[in-house]
């Protein structure tokens, strides 16, 4: 029985052929393995998740083993076993709820992660609850949050709605670690329906860190294209924070690809935030268009714009564009016959504001 042979590697590949083979004769002898070889662990798990459904019963009588590290191991494998088509999913969620309530914090985060292979509703609910615990509070119920957000993200749509709930009562109990990490799984899972929401947290003041609004317009960007007009709004927010970060976020759509070409809208919000108030502002504002037109100057950054549309044949946006760069040079004399258009400098502009007007 190569199962018992001497040698960790022959062990391994045993049960790695036995896992290809998908044979549930072969469950018991992989338990066995599994429960008392420490070392054989990982490979008779990865077999077991392999054969599927036929070894769900047995990872999920081995949750309770006395053994703790036996039980983690159980419950790190049984999600991926558990998740594939199976007449015990439910007797397998529940499984893993009772185990939110183990001791061990190590358990509890991988019947987390577990749950978040299951679309079910009763798996949202059990993360929600289980992601809501303060760890100051309640130590031995408390689990990881990044992990419980990202189980949500994995669940997908059916986490958006009990996501947004949640939200809209962290106010009220001032909870901005878990606003956090939910605002990351809304951004994970990229549904258009959390775009609202989002808007009302990035203008928010309640945390004290501004973590909150941070990654409200951070998940935005993750959203992508549908959230793009509410981001661009942002940019024009009467606080500077607020207008900074907005920035931010709308590199970060464009660095994840989430929007290929340029679009008039977000470049003329750029370009108006180049004579802000705020230094941080202004930098930010030529740095996110440096980056998204290529361009160094005022100039280049329509001219691109203008030349890339008419490529493409959307004469309407480069039209859009042109007529924008007319007011924009009527509107801002001062700065083109003091400088003259070619060294209209993008960092120049945004680091002395003074020099400008």
């Amino acid at each position: 029985d190569l199962l018992k042979h001497a040698s960790l590697e022959v062990r391994a590949k045993a049960c790695k052929v036995l896992g290809l083979l998908k044979d549930e004769l072969a469950v018991p002898a992989l338990v066995d393995l599994f429960v008392s070889d420490a070392p054989s662990r990982k490979a008779a798990g990865s077999a077991l998740v392999a054969i599927g459904p036929p070894s769900v019963t047995a990872l999920r009588q081995l949750l309770q083993h006395r053994d703790r590290e036996v039980a983690l191991g159980a419950a790190k494998y049984l999600g991926e076993a558990g998740s594939q088509p199976t007449s015990e999913k439910i007797e397998v969620i529940n499984a893993l709820i009772a185990n939110l309530k183990d001791k061990d914090r190590r358990i509890r985060d991988a019947a987390i992660t577990s749950l978040g292979a299951f679309k079910s509703e009763q798996a949202v609910e059990a993360i929600l609850t289980a992601m809501q615990v303060k760890q100051w509070k309640d130590y031995y119920l408390a689990v990881n949050q990044q992990h419980a957000a990202l189980a949500l993200a994995k669940i997908g749509p059916l986490s958006v709605q009990p996501l947004l709930d949640a939200l809209a009562k962290c106010h009220e109990q001032e909870d901005e670690h878990f606003a956090m990490w939910a605002e990351i799984a809304l951004g994970d899972i990229g549904d258009p329906r959390a775009i609202d929401s989002l808007q009302k947290l990035a203008v928010s003041d309640w945390d004290q860190n501004a973590n909150v609004r941070t990654h409200a317009l951070y998940a935005l960007a993750d959203i992508g294209r549908p959230a793009l007009p509410t981001l661009v709004s942002l940019i024009g927010n009467e606080r500077w924070g607020v207008r900074r970060d907005a920035i931010d976020a709308l590199w970060q759509m464009h660095s994840k690809q989430h929007i290929s070409q340029p679009e008039p809208e977000p470049i003329l919000a750029l370009v108006a935030r180049l004579d802000d108030e705020k230094e941080e502002v202004r930098k930010a504002a030529a740095d996110v268009l440096k980056y998204i037109t290529g361009a160094t100057t005022l100039n280049e950054v329509f001219f691109r714009f203008i030349y890339l549309n008419l490529d493409r044949g959307k004469t309407s946006e480069a039209t859009r564009m042109a007529l924008a760069y007319q007011g924009f040079i009527e509107d801002n004399l001062t700065r083109v016959l003091g400088f003259g258009s070619e060294r209209q400098r993008l960092f120049y502009v945004a680091s002395d504001r003074k020099s400008v007007v």
